[in-house]
C-alpha cells in the first residue's frame, strides 16, 4: 500500500489502531512492516503499540487530552494536568498528562510527551464531564474531583496542605467538594474541611 492511500483512509481518524489494518490490506503482515517504515521516516507517529496518528503536514495532531483518553479507555484527565487547565495551580502540564483509570497504573512514553495513569478503586471513578477540545471529545475530572483525586493519590497530609500553591479555589463548588471527599478517607475529609 502507499502511504498517501493510507493517508486518505485515516485521514478523519484522530487515531489510528493496528486492529483495523486488516480492512485495508489483505497482507496484513505486509502492512505492518510499511507502518514501521512510515514511522522511522517520521510520517507517522507511534504512541504505544499498535497505536498510531498522522504527523504534520499529513493531518492535524489532535490535542493531548484526546489523546491521553484514546491509550487507555476507561480514563479521565485528572489531578495536575486538570488543576492546571482549571487554573487552580499556577504550572503548566503540557509535556506531561495525568489521568485516572481503573486499570493498573501505567506510563506511556512517546515523541508528544509522558501520558501517566493512576489507578483508582471503581467506587471513585466518576465525577467527570465529557467537554470538547479542538472539536475532539474529552473525558476531564470536574475542578473539585480533581483535587480530591490529587489530595488521594498523592498521599497529602493535613500538614502538607499549607504548602500547595492553589490558587482559584473559588471556582470550586465547597459543598460538592466537601460531599465528595466523604466518599475517600477520613484523611480526604479533614483535608476538605481544611481548605474550606
Amino acid at each position: 500500500m502507499k502511504f498517501m492511500d493510507f493517508v486518505e483512509k485515516f485521514r478523519d481518524s484522530p487515531v489510528i489502531y493496528s486492529q483495523g489494518f486488516g480492512i485495508l490490506e489483505t497482507n496484513d503482515k505486509l502492512l505492518r512492516v510499511q507502518v514501521h517504515k512510515w514511522v522511522e521516516k517520521g510520517w507517522l507517529l507511534e504512541l504505544k503499540r499498535g497505536v498510531y496518528i498522522l504527523n504534520k503536514p499529513f493531518s492535524k495532531i489532535p490535542p493531548m487530552f484526546y489523546i491521553a483518553n484514546q491509550l487507555l479507555f476507561p480514563s479521565y484527565i485528572s489531578m495536575e494536568s486538570a488543576l492546571s487547565y482549571y487554573g487552580i495551580i499556577p504550572e503548566g502540564t503540557f509535556s506531561v498528562i495525568t489521568s485516572i483509570t481503573t486499570k493498573k497504573t501505567s506510563k506511556y512514553k512517546n515523541s508528544l510527551g509522558l501520558f501517566i495513569y493512576h489507578h483508582i478503586k471503581r467506587d471513585l471513578f466518576f465525577e467527570f464531564d465529557k467537554i470538547t477540545v479542538d472539536g475532539h471529545k474529552v473525558h476531564l475530572a470536574k475542578p473539585e474531583k480533581a483535587l480530591l483525586d490529587y489530595l488521594y493519590l498523592k498521599y497529602i497530609s493535613e500538614k502538607d496542605v499549607g504548602g500547595l500553591r492553589l490558587q482559584n479555589l473559588e471556582l470550586l463548588d465547597k459543598e460538592k467538594l466537601l460531599s465528595l471527599s466523604n466518599e475517600y478517607s477520613k484523611r480526604i475529609y479533614k483535608i476538605a474541611r481544611r481548605l474550606l
